[in-house]
């Protein structure tokens, strides 16, 4: 009997180590508490490019521009013509701002009508042309600019026949 015991004793240190759950694993803490290194995501925006205004082409009508002068902000509007019946309009309009994430839009008026509108862009320095179709020969034809004009550099908008190369 005294053998069995042994055996059962031995039996018993043996498998006190097992069990039907799995060993641990070992967690090994990172190195350091910094992020690992990658491709930067900074969410500073991209400048935007200068904008420099149009000279008066042939064909314009109206020009709208804000800019800055010995630290004044200036908005001003000078109509060149009336327009022609029949004649296709385009509106030429860009802004820059020091943080391009800023917006401007524009409004074609002719005859005191809405005749045109362009929804908010970004004063990313990008010239959008947007066509405004016909207009009522002969009527006052006016373009407003509606952007933040602290946050702005420059911003126009200047209505016309097409650029040359359109």
């Amino acid at each position: 009997m005294p053998k069995l015991r042994v055996a059962v004793v031995v039996l018993l240190a043996v498998c006190a180590g097992c069990t039907t759950e799995p060993a641990p694993t070992a967690v090994t803490p990172p190195a350091s508490s910094a992020p690992a290194s990658s491709p930067s995501t900074s969410s500073a925006p991209t400048p935007a490019t200068p904008v420099k205004v149009p000279a008066v082409a042939p064909g314009e009508l109206f020009r709208y521009v804000i800019s800055h002068k010995d630290g004044t902000v200036m908005g001003e509007g000078t109509v060149r013509a009336a327009p022609r019946a029949n004649q296709e309009y385009f509106v030429q309009a860009a802004c820059q701002s020091a943080d391009p994430r800023r917006t401007f839009s524009y409004e074609v008026t002719s005859g005191g009508k809405r005749i045109a509108a362009a929804g908010a862009r970004p004063c990313d320095g990008v010239v959008a042309l947007d066509s405004v179709g016909t207009l009522p020969g002969g009527a006052t034809t006016q373009v407003k600019v509606t952007t933040d004009r602290a946050a702005v550099v420059v911003a126009y908008a200047v209505l016309g026949l097409a650029p040359e190369g359109r």
